[in-house]
């Protein structure tokens, strides 16, 4: 699996992401939806709750690159 840093998290409601923290995956899963000013996101990891996630405290996302049979999830 291939995965892209995103900087505008925005884009991001309905993408399977990986959310790093000093280059270690801490959460995986879907994002539920993210704020006006894309600073925050929830996410809903694997086989867990709903986890709140702020850029500013030097969380990524990474994305995963969509493969040869097309887009991993419809949006």
């Amino acid at each position: 699996m291939e995965f892209n840093k995103v900087e505008d998290w925005g884009s991001l409601p309905g993408s399977l992401v990986h959310i790093r923290f000093q280059n270690m995956t801490v959460c995986a899963g879907v994002v539920d939806c993210v704020t006006n000013d894309g600073r925050i996101l929830w996410i809903h990891p694997h086989s867990d709750v709903r986890r709140l996630v702020e850029k500013q405290h030097g969380f990524e996302a990474w994305e995963q690159v969509e493969g040869p049979r097309g887009p991993l999830l419809s949006r």
